[in-house]
């Protein structure tokens, strides 16, 4: 048979494995939520990035479109007007009207892209923030004097030491 201060030792360092199981046990939960989260969030960037390239193609293809169109609608005003004798002011006024509705297109085109742009990096942000938001919240610690000490007060509270 062992005597106390043995058994108390013995107590105290099954103690302190059990600890340290349970710190190791933390501390990969703490890693995989890491990883985890960190998979997410690039792949939550992923999809955003690639809804920013597509939306940002659409709204130039449609730019472009709206002014082909106006273009061809202009030429063809032009080509009227010539055919029927007109001229003058209402050459000036139309060549006017065209370049106004050119700058309010490239100008609400230009708003439309910076908001896109704007809302994308907002979210891409709000991807990181929430991986570093799941990665906190799973805490990481390390044997200490604390998990010393408890072990070595259970073992000496269980077997004493006299």
């Amino acid at each position: 048979m062992c005597e106390p201060t043995t058994l108390a030792m013995m107590a105290a360092g099954t103690n302190l494995a059990g600890s340290m199981s349970a710190v190791n046990s933390q501390n990969q939960a703490s890693l995989n939520t890491a990883y985890n989260a960190r998979g997410a969030a690039a792949y939550k960037q992923d999809q955003e990035m690639e809804s920013y390239v597509e939306t940002n193609r659409q709204l130039l293809m449609t730019s472009m479109d709206r002014a082909l169109s106006a273009r061809s609608a202009t030429d063809l005003a032009m080509v009227s007007m010539f055919e029927t004798g007109g001229g003058g002011q209402v050459m000036t006024d139309m060549l006017g009207e065209r370049s106004s509705v050119e700058a309010r297109n490239l100008y609400r085109d230009r708003l439309e892209r910076t908001s896109l742009k704007i809302q994308s990096n907002r979210n891409l942000k709000g991807y990181q923030d929430e991986a570093k938001a799941r990665i906190a919240s799973q805490p990481t610690t390390s044997l200490n004097m604390g998990h010393i000490a408890s072990a070595a007060s259970s073992g000496i509270s269980a077997y004493g030491t006299g």
